[in-house]
């Protein structure tokens, strides 16, 4: 018997690699990762020489930036969503699950724009108005990882430090049964690289993309002990459905 099936008549389970769920925005999940690495932090440590001797101190903390990297579904025919009747369940299905759409929407929403197109000024899918030509960190991190990437241009403020922080990225580690077993709460969240993948005529892999985000700090979170609350996997299922029927055909 392994060491983490059961002792103490309870059953024991190792925390996988393949059982996680990043979201960003405050309840958008997103579906197309394939890895994503986790928080870690560097200590800066400090010499002093005292005569003959050198002595060690612990200096700031330095969190790392983390790579997510994704997988592209908006490849997909249209008749892959054909029902029985010969109908379009629903023709913009693969345009939602578009990875290059997604990442294209995120740097816009910074606050991105060229130098060449002054009138493309739109935040977010409903549209708000800005005057931005660069990226801000405001901008970056209410309207790239907050309500902002999906709706109206969020103004409110963040709840930075707090549980209900709305512009953030959140990493959840879960168990078979779709519980939480570890969640990672990643402040003021910014852009740093985007890389829309490599071509090759050699290789039949999918396209692969990555996103690197830095942040201020992590925030290890604690453990949901209430065994009634709706696991994070029911809430992924929720959201697909109504991400669907609200942003599938809107680019």
């Amino acid at each position: 018997m392994t060491w983490w099936t059961e002792q103490s008549g309870k059953a024991i389970q190792i925390k996988q690699k393949s059982r996680f769920i990043v979201e960003i925005s405050s309840g958008f999940f997103l579906p197309n990762v394939k890895s994503c690495s986790k928080p870690s932090a560097n200590v800066e440590i400090k010499e002093y020489q005292l005569i003959n001797h050198i002595f060690k101190y612990p200096g700031i903390v330095k969190w790392n930036d983390i790579k997510i990297s994704m997988v592209d579904m908006g490849g997909t025919s249209d008749d892959v969503f054909m029902g029985n009747d010969g109908r379009l369940i629903d023709p913009a299905l693969s345009y939602a699950l578009d990875t290059s759409v997604l990442l294209w929407r995120m740097l816009k929403h910074t606050g991105y724009n060229f130098p060449t197109e002054v009138d493309e000024k739109r935040i977010a899918l409903t549209g708000t108005p800005r005057d931005l030509t660069t990226p801000e960190k405001a901008s970056t991190i209410a309207n790239a990882f907050g309500g902002g990437l999906t709706g109206d241009g969020d103004f409110g403020a963040a709840g930075v430090g707090l549980k209900s922080n709305k512009q953030s990225v959140r990493i959840y580690q879960l168990d078979p049964e779709g519980y939480v077993v570890e969640e990672w709460v990643l402040h003021n969240p910014q852009i740093k690289s985007i890389n829309w993948g490599d071509l090759s005529y050699d290789d039949d892999a999918p396209v692969e993309y990555t996103l690197d985000i830095c942040y201020d700090w992590a925030q290890l979170m604690d453990k949901k002990k209430n065994a009634t609350l709706k696991t994070v996997a029911s809430k992924y299922e929720e959201f697909m459905k109504k991400y669907f029927n609200t942003y599938g055909n809107q680019n």
